[in-house]
């Protein structure tokens, strides 16, 4: 925004020292405003990606779990597999027509085991200072942060699917 507004200043006060037969506001308007986003686009973005992030709660979700029909004891929150040769994590919460299946990449993960309940923090990125805002967007992942239940993550298991 602010690389914007300064555009279009600097445009329109070079445009005022013009004579008055080759005076044209509107396009000065214009011309700054494109020059101004493109502007926020290239170093905005080099900023946005510079500058120190810190994440805040963008929403929690509730999970659920799915039976094994195998007959062993327990429930499964999460599953693991690859998408494209990437890493997931799978899980189930409520969707806008019931359960839901998501899946998100597993460099952005973070599990903890809890006694409490069980839930999904989704994490935002955003500039330590609010101001930062103005010159540059805020680039970076989403956080997810999984508590399932204590004793869930185990390294071998058999899941019999039927």
């Amino acid at each position: 925004m602010f690389w914007i507004v300064i555009c279009v200043l600097i445009l329109c006060l070079i445009d005022s020292r013009q004579p008055k037969e080759y005076r044209n506001c509107p396009s000065c308007i214009l011309f700054g405003a494109a020059v101004g986003c493109a502007l926020y686009v290239s170093i905005g973005v080099l900023i946005g990606l510079a500058e120190t992030k810190e994440y805040t709660e963008d929403s929690v979700k509730e999970l659920y779990a799915l039976e094994d029909g195998s007959g062993s004891r327990g429930s499964f929150f999460l599953a693991s597999g690859y998408v494209d040769e990437e890493p997931v994590i799978k899980y189930i919460t409520d969707g806008e027509f019931g359960k839901e299946i998501k899946s998100v990449e597993t460099e952005d993960c973070y599990i903890n085991e809890t006694d409490g309940d069980v839930y999904l923090k989704i994490m935002k990125p955003r500039f330590k200072h609010a101001w930062m805002h103005l010159f540059a967007p805020c680039v970076g992942d989403y956080k997810y942060i999984f508590y399932i239940p204590s004793g869930s993550v185990i390294n071998q298991y058999n899941i019999d699917l039927q």
